[in-house]
């Protein structure tokens, strides 16, 4: 016998909350399904992106960030790029922030802010390569040597952008000075470059 409209009424009443909770609950698995999805492009689009792309990014932002206060070595970031070299706050930072950059890279950290001692292959442990200035590539550093600054090998290092720019630390904004201000691009320096190290980024 089939039910009457009245019967089939409260049953779909009593068979509801049922419905409701099958609904809610693949509506969550679509949401699940929808994050699942997210991360894996995340993770795709993470892996597009080099080690030595993502190094220079990071380089990038950091454009700008000065000493506080000015000429004193310090400040909130340049302070944490030494220490985490093994410097003293107040120390020559731009080896220190070329580190920072490589780490930035998924690289070791260098224990140093010694530029002689990196241009000179003193980390090849650590897969920081000397290699000849034709053959460094973007993201890996330069070093400098400036008339009458020193009796050392190199006075200086910056990240390589390009064939004509370096992004350093402890530099200045102008074509003036190279040891004091903060975090800016150069495009005057590589008339005085003398080495390069290749930085061991993964990609």
């Amino acid at each position: 016998m089939s039910e009457t409209a009245q019967q089939t009424l409260a049953r779909l009443e009593r068979e509801l909350p049922a419905r409701r909770r099958r609904q809610a609950a693949l509506r969550a698995s679509l949401v699940a399904v929808r994050h699942r999805i997210a991360k894996v492009k995340d993770g795709i689009a993470r892996r597009k992106v080099s080690d030595r792309d993502r190094a220079l990014k990071w380089a990038r932002a950091q454009v700008g960030t000065t000493e506080n206060p000015p000429g004193s070595n310090s400040g909130p970031k340049i302070t944490g790029w030494i220490k985490a070299g093994g410097g003293r706050p107040g120390w020559s930072w731009c080896q220190y922030f070329a580190n920072a950059v490589a780490v930035a890279g998924g690289c070791p950290q260098l224990p140093t802010g010694y530029t002689v001692a990196v241009m000179g292959g003193g980390y090849r442990s650590l897969g920081f390569v000397p290699v000849k200035l034709a053959d460094a590539l973007p993201g890996d550093m330069i070093f400098f040597k400036f008339p009458g600054v020193s009796n050392d090998p190199c006075d200086h290092v910056g990240i390589k952008l390009d064939a004509s720019r370096t992004l350093e630390g402890n530099t200045s904004s102008g074509s003036s000075g190279s040891q004091s201000g903060g975090v800016f691009i150069r495009n005057d320096h590589m008339q005085f470059a003398v080495g390069a190290v290749r930085v061991p980024y993964k990609s």
